[in-house]
């Protein structure tokens, strides 16, 4: 009977001494910007810390033996990785307590910090967080095929380097003042129109078919890389002069409300449309473009121009032209629908045979008697054939 009293009696003073506060499942795990530094915390544990020491692994690595105090943070692990470790507990005479812990590192991201476009990017299915919170996983961004930020309040596209995938992109009336794509070589179609844009460097897009940057501050731009463009559109910019003669697969050009005062196209061939309306142009000489079909060269100074026989629209008005369509053979001007000669110098002009017009003014062209025509009757019948009082249309044409 004395052994058991004495047995029990250790039992009692054992249990005492044993620090019960140590239980499992006292470490709070958590994962900290950028995703991958990790902070363990095992402060719930009650006891006097100054007494104990821990020894503290990972993935079965020591990490750090004989530590003091009741937290750890790990950094510079990897993205996107599922760990364990444990915080072995140390005092004198004791035994050893383990804890286990275990937790996965979060992706990594990159800055998102305008939130028009991370909204655009959230709308367009990339951002597959789908929170506005400056950032999107990493993974993501090289996935990034197509934006279209449209009028998004946008300011920044900080992140967009990472998106080197990017094919398509469309930024058109924001509020972008600065905008670099040197990462995004491979788009093939860009729209920055209406951003106020004083510059942008276009060079690192060797792959651009579609360029379309109208009503920005541009008082020059170098094209000379970007020889795959098949669509240029710099209407409403500063522009007084542009260097076309890289551009051999040009087919569609829009440089109206500019400043030009020239312009050569001896390069663009392949020119099946061009707007050049609004600026300060004199003169285009021969224009040799057999596949234009549409000109709309309005509201220059221009005094002199031999049109492509396949033209089919032509806006010349508000020029100083005295003759057009005129020295035509019978193939001539065959396609052409509609015709817009008004306020000019004419003092002639033949559209007989060219039985597909459907629209015709000639309206405010001061020296123009006569206009000769197929049918007289049917011309004045046509609401659309507008002319002023003392200009008639005849068919006995000089």
């Amino acid at each position: 009977m004395p052994f058991r009293k004495i047995y029990f009696l250790v039992f009692i003073l054992f249990a005492a001494c044993r620090p019960s506060d140590i239980i499992p499942e006292n470490i709070k795990v958590t994962v900290l910007e950028p995703g991958n530094i990790v902070e363990v915390d095992w402060s719930r544990i009650n006891f006097d810390q100054s007494e104990y020491k821990f020894d503290i692994y990972l993935e079965g690595k020591l990490i750090i033996a004989g530590f003091q105090g009741n937290k750890y943070t790990f950094r510079d692990l990897e993205f996107d990785k599922a760990y364990t470790g444990t915080v072995q507990i140390k005092r004198n005479f004791r035994p050893t307590e383990i804890e286990n812990f275990s937790f996965r590192t979060g992706k990594e991201t990159v800055s998102i910090p305008d939130a028009g476009f991370e909204k655009a990017l959230i709308d367009g299915g990339w951002d597959t967080d789908g929170v506005i919170n400056k950032k999107m996983f990493k993974s993501d961004a090289p996935l990034v095929r197509s934006i279209l930020a449209s009028n998004y309040a946008i300011k920044s596209v900080e992140g967009i380097q990472f998106m080197t995938n990017l094919l398509s992109l469309n930024l058109n009336k924001n509020q972008i003042s600065s905008l670099n794509l040197s990462q995004n070589t491979k788009i093939t179609f860009l729209d920055i129109s209406e951003n106020g844009l004083n510059v942008f460097d276009s060079s690192p897009l060797t792959n651009l078919i579609t360029y379309i940057a109208f009503s920005n501050n541009f008082n020059a731009v170098n094209l000379n890389l970007n020889t795959k463009i098949e669509t240029l559109k710099l209407s409403g910019n500063n522009l007084s002069t542009i260097n076309l003669s890289f551009l051999s697969a040009l087919k569609n050009l829009s440089l109206g409300k500019n400043q030009l005062t020239t312009l050569n196209l001896s390069s663009n061939t392949n020119l099946e449309a061009i707007d050049i309306s609004d600026n300060k142009l004199t003169a285009l000489g021969t224009i040799q473009l057999f596949k234009l079909v549409n000109l709309s060269a309005q509201n220059n100074l221009i005094s002199s121009l031999t049109l492509p026989a396949g033209i089919e629209y032509l806006d010349v008005s508000n020029n100083k032209l005295s003759q057009i369509l005129a020295n035509r053979n019978s193939t001539s001007f065959l396609n052409l629908q509609i015709v817009d000669v008004s306020q000019n110098l004419l003092t002639s002009l033949n559209v007989k045979g060219l039985n597909k017009i459907t629209a015709l003014n000639t309206k405010l062209n001061a020296g123009l008697k006569n206009i000769c025509v197929d049918n007289i009757n049917a011309a004045n019948m046509n609401l659309l054939w507008i002319k002023d009082q003392s200009t008639n249309f005849i068919n006995n044409c000089p």
